[in-house]
């Protein structure tokens, strides 16, 4: 097992990845054999799926008053709230009141048992991405399919920069007034509109799923009927991708400890420093409340690399993978509670022993650097012809990556 120390940079890392390489191959005889996913439409009668938007789950309409200028007090008002002038790709400024649908799946099986599973998307939060080839597609199937209610939460993930302060120590007080919507930060404005805090919207879709599919079990996740309505979250597990990961580690550890389970894909990453030397985590991530045995992990090795053109060839120049593992390593994710992390070639159909290990680290070699951070939760091959050399035969646009058996053991049971 290729310890962190080898991620390094020239003839080294060459080396390293010639014998893993060789390494997985031959591993790939051993493992469990199960049966991938079925279609979407086999999986209908195990499962069902609905969305609705933010704003239509606070009991009110036209509640979003004059934006800008006079905003009420609506929730997902997207025209009334941004945080400065950042923009997204296409040049429209980023709200902090976004009014993407909330993707809501319910195992049939199990309407009135289990967990709830909380998933928080990558920046800037918009969990909408469940159609055939999307991001979150198969993701949300396995979760379902777990046992677990799921909800794929639309609410604010900012970019790590906003979130964090760099100074000693690296402090991150936005997260809280983000998530709680309290007036802790002076750097933030979700308390103007807490309304779009992301407990909020969590207990707002709660409560709106409860009322309008009242068979299938969404009001038990819910305390405080009916005065103060709040979420129980010793029946909630969460999960985060990306930046998602940064809101989903914070909250198990500083904010939620009850949570029982946190399940971490390509995150979290924040901390500062120019190199693996110098790097210094974010002052949340901490292993405290028992985070070592409650948080899990999925990364591939190429996470967040940096790459540039040599000979019209993209080329790793520098492997930033230490940032995650730095992280996961301060939650005690790794010995002495549990194994060491665990490295791995995902196979469609084949489900490792993952031993007892709560980080895992993809080496497949099908997957460039520019496609690696997003391809552990979309487990789909995407624009393999980005010019970065693959082995051949490795990379087919659209063909599944093999990472179903990683998902169900980083996310566990619901039922």
């Amino acid at each position: 097992m290729p310890p962190r120390s080898t991620i390094v940079t020239g003839l080294v890392v060459g080396l390293v990845v010639l014998a893993v390489f060789m390494a997985v191959r031959i591993f790939r005889s051993g493992g469990m054999e199960y049966s991938p996913l079925p279609t979407t439409a086999d999986s209908l009668v195990t499962f069902k799926t609905y969305k609705v938007r933010p704003s239509k789950t606070d009991g009110a309409s036209n509640d979003c008053g004059e934006c800008p200028g006079s905003p009420g007090p609506g929730i997902g008002c997207d025209s009334c709230w941004h945080r400065g002038q950042k923009t997204d790709k296409d040049g429209n400024r980023i709200s902090t009141a976004p009014d993407d649908n909330h993707v809501l799946y319910v195992p049939v099986k199990t309407k009135n048992t289990g967990k709830l599973l909380v998933f928080l998307a990558g920046y800037p939060g918009n969990p909408d991405k469940d159609g055939l080839h999307d991001d979150y597609h198969w993701l949300y199937q396995v979760m379902v399919l777990q046992g677990y209610h799921v909800i794929g939460l639309s609410t604010f993930i900012s970019g790590l920069n906003s979130d964090c302060q760099k100074t000693k120590p690296y402090q991150c007080p936005e997260l809280e007034e983000i998530i709680t919507g309290a007036d802790v930060s002076t750097n933030e404005e979700m308390s103007k509109h807490s309304q779009d805090s992301l407990v909020t919207r969590l207990v707002a879709v709660l409560l709106w799923a409860a009322m309008n599919h009242p068979e299938d079990g969404w009001g038990r996740y819910l305390t405080g009927l009916p005065f103060s309505l709040s979420v129980d979250w010793t029946q909630v597990h969460l999960a985060g991708f990306s930046q998602g990961s940064t809101y989903a580690s914070f909250m198990g550890s500083k904010l939620y400890p009850k949570v029982e389970r946190v399940a971490l894909f390509s995150g979290p990453n924040d901390g500062d420093g120019d190199s693996e030397e110098e790097w210094t985590t974010a002052d949340y991530i901490q292993n405290v409340e028992g985070t070592g045995t409650r948080y899990y992990g999925l990364v591939h090795w190429y996470n967040k690399a940096n790459t540039q053109h040599c000979g019209g060839v993209p080329v790793i120049t520098e492997y930033l993978l230490y940032q995650v593992m730095e992280a996961w390593l301060k939650f005690g994710m790794g010995p002495p509670s549990n194994s060491e992390p665990f490295w791995f070639d995902p196979q469609l159909g084949v489900a490792p022993n993952f031993g007892d290990s709560h980080m895992l680290v993809s080496w497949d070699m099908g997957t460039s650097p520019g496609n690696a951070h997003v391809s552990v939760v979309r487990d789909e091959y995407k624009d393999c012809d980005d010019g970065f050399p693959v082995p051949e035969n490795e990379c087919k646009d659209e063909n599944r990556i093999g990472y179903e058996a990683a998902w169900r053991y980083i996310l566990g049971r619901g039922d």
